[in-house]
């Protein structure tokens, strides 16, 4: 792609768009920004492309500075059906997203996961396995680390191993991963893709421009994920926590195996420290993926084994008073909650709540039963939250998270757990999940 000389627009100057007006620069291009916020909300943003950027429109998307471009690049979180994106397409001007614009200047085979949960720890996860195998690799995108960032650190890893969210897949047209891994598909952000089916079929676009070599790790138990499966252009390689396989990944005792091609591992799995159904399914595709790379067995089962998870994904906090607590903060959507409520051993007071995704909440009826004794609601979509309950749950509410925590400490008994999982955004009353979490926790650390 040659686009020196090109009038490049970048819409949305976050931590991607930075990234991608410095590699834009570095190539060649004229590059201008737009953003809908103002200069104060931008943090360092502006102060990075500083030297790399002819011009800067803050505060509005002007249908004129999208029709001066040769080019349009879209930060993830830009909706790409805004009006001066529409009509700059009418027109004529070339819109793409991160993923395509750096496609055609990767050096490396791409591993790319995407699903509805279990995104980021598979993607840490695959780096951890590969790196123990003795494979160099780079680990990014919707991880936190831009994949442009790659190409301005100019490495050219063994692998490279990134998470993509269905916001970077909407535009895909180019994108070919070598392995490209779909973990499961649930309500999300149907407020931005309208249906369920909608959300699952831009999920699958990871797979649009793959060919017979190259593979797809498919999630054999999620309905969605193996009806959307059918047909596609490369070699597709299953995953079970239920069933036993004729070929693909499933769990055998204390261990799993792989089969592919007259080959078959079992990789034993015994001291397993991940909690939780799910967690196993993200292991089953990092070792379908370490399987279709020759990776030795061993290192392999090292690099699971020794795997701790993330932080805000049911991470154990502490335990005060015979009560235990957990900061799942990360479970965005109620898909997230149910898995969590899954793994759980004892009766727990449940916080659910924040900004609303325009998601059904009702699955949580039948995935509370038996695990739930009081449920305590808080944030802006409380009121929807509860109107999708059963009234006969024990339900209380809050103003806000620390209304909630107070709430949950006063109801809990000992042999219980105090469980976080909110089914929704952060962004009613933090800047992040991350912050939601770290407040939860502080919380809980502050309990004497």
């Amino acid at each position: 792609m040659d686009l020196k000389g090109k009038k490049v627009l970048v819409v949305g100057l976050g931590k991607t768009g930075v990234a991608l007006v410095r590699f834009l620069s570095d190539m060649g291009a004229c590059v201008s920004v737009t953003d809908k916020r103002p200069a104060d909300e931008l943090g360092t943003g502006l102060k990075e492309i500083e030297g790399c950027v002819e011009a800067v429109e803050l505060g509005c998307h002007r249908v004129e500075t999208f029709l001066r471009s040769d080019l349009i690049v879209l930060s993830p979180g830009v909706p790409s059906d805004i009006g001066p994106i529409r009509e700059a397409e009418r027109r004529g001007v070339e819109v793409m997203g991160e993923l395509d614009l750096v496609s055609p200047f990767l050096r490396a085979p791409v591993i790319a996961v995407t699903g509805t949960n279990g995104k980021t720890t598979t993607t840490t996860l695959l780096g951890e396995v590969f790196s123990r195998a003795g494979k160099e690799v780079w680990v990014g995108g919707n991880i936190g680390r831009p994949l442009v960032d790659l190409l301005l650190e100019g490495a050219v890893p063994d692998y490279v191993i990134c998470e993509v969210s269905s916001f970077q897949l909407e535009r895909v047209r180019a994108f070919r991963p070598f392995i490209g891994i779909v973990l499961n598909i649930s309500e999300n952000h149907l407020d931005r893709h309208g249906s369920i089916l909608e959300y699952g079929r831009i999920k699958f676009r990871l797979f649009a421009n793959q060919g017979p070599g190259d593979y797809a790790i498919v999630n054999g138990d999620d309905p969605l994920v193996s009806s959307l499966s059918t047909g596609l252009p490369s070699r597709v390689i299953t995953f079970s926590s239920t069933r036993t396989l004729e070929r693909g990944i499933w769990l055998n005792g204390k261990g799993v195996i792989f089969s592919d091609r007259g080959l078959m591992e079992r990789y034993d799995l015994d001291g397993l420290t991940l909690r939780g159904r799910h967690n196993l399914e993200n292991v089953m595709a990092v070792i379908g993926a370490a399987g279709i790379c020759g990776l030795e067995r061993d290192a392999v089962v090292d690099g699971i084994r020794g795997f701790r998870g993330l932080a805000h994904r049911i991470e154990f906090v502490r335990e005060w008073r015979g009560v235990r607590f957990y900061n799942d903060s990360k479970a965005t959507n109620p898909g997230a909650v149910e898995r969590a409520l899954e793994s759980m051993d004892r009766k727990v007071i449940l916080l659910l709540g924040g900004r609303d995704k325009g998601v059904d909440y009702s699955s949580l009826n039948r995935a509370m039963k038996g695990k739930v004794r009081v449920v305590v609601l808080f944030g802006e979509s409380r009121k929807r939250i509860r109107e999708s309950l059963d009234p006969s749950w024990d339900i209380r509410e809050a103003h806000g998270l620390d209304d909630a925590f107070s709430i949950a400490c006063r109801e809990a008994r000992p042999g219980e757990a105090v469980l976080l999982s909110p089914a929704c955004s952060s962004f009613d009353a933090f800047g992040s999940y991350e912050e939601r979490g770290n407040r939860f926790k502080e919380l809980v650390g502050a309990l004497r």
